[in-house]
């Protein structure tokens, strides 16, 4: 009896393995076939690339040619209200993240000056130092950040929360638990023009 026991277990295991062997070779398939898909979706997308919502200033910053007379004639540009209707490029759903550019560590993020072709870059949750490139071409082309402009803060900016805007930078100091500071930091030079304090609620 127990030999046949053992027979009998020996065969139910062989089955097993010859099942599960075969559901790992679908998933395989299954597997090739998803990434093949995504592939052709994507190829789709820029073939048929929808319009974009995107003013005149925007597509001249994109382009990187925003030239001297477009500097001395940005206040004259007048932006028309665009409608829902006309707006394609809407997000409709999220696929699986695709890794554009890596620099720094984990944290961070990174921003652009509406108002120039300029990148500036974050790395890290908190810190004195920000870097910046010319362009996002220069920024995409980039080892790490060797080929930026290194800018020491005289205040320490503190999380994600920070925008360029025509040449000042806004960012926020503080600490877990304490009032928050919002700076504003002229680029150029080099200074803090102006800081609101906006008191944590207790």
């Amino acid at each position: 009896e127990m030999l046949n026991f053992k027979k009998l277990t020996s065969e139910a295991v062989n089955v097993q393995r010859n099942h599960h062997s075969k559901m790992l070779k679908e998933m395989e398939a299954a597997s090739v076939q998803v990434d093949r898909l995504e592939r052709e979706m994507d190829y789709v997308e820029t073939q048929n690339s929808p319009r974009a919502c995107a003013s005149t200033a925007e597509k001249v910053v994109e382009r990187a040619a925003w030239g001297l007379q477009e500097r001395d004639e940005e206040d004259d540009w007048e932006e028309l209200p665009s409608r829902v209707s006309d707006c394609i490029e809407i997000i409709s759903g999220i696929r699986s993240v695709k890794i554009l550019k890596r620099v720094g560590g984990a944290k961070g993020m990174w921003t652009r000056d509406p108002k120039s072709s300029k990148v500036y870059v974050f790395n890290g949750t908190s810190g004195d130092t920000i870097y910046q490139f010319d362009s996002i071409p220069d920024f995409s082309r980039s080892q790490g950040t060797m080929n930026s402009r290194t800018i020491k803060l005289p205040l320490k900016w503190s999380g994600p929360g920070a925008a360029v805007y025509n040449g000042y930078l806004y960012y926020m100091k503080g600490e877990a638990g304490a009032d928050i500071q919002v700076v504003k930091h002229d680029l150029v030079s080099g200074f803090v023009t102006e800081t609101a304090m906006f008191p944590m609620e207790s």
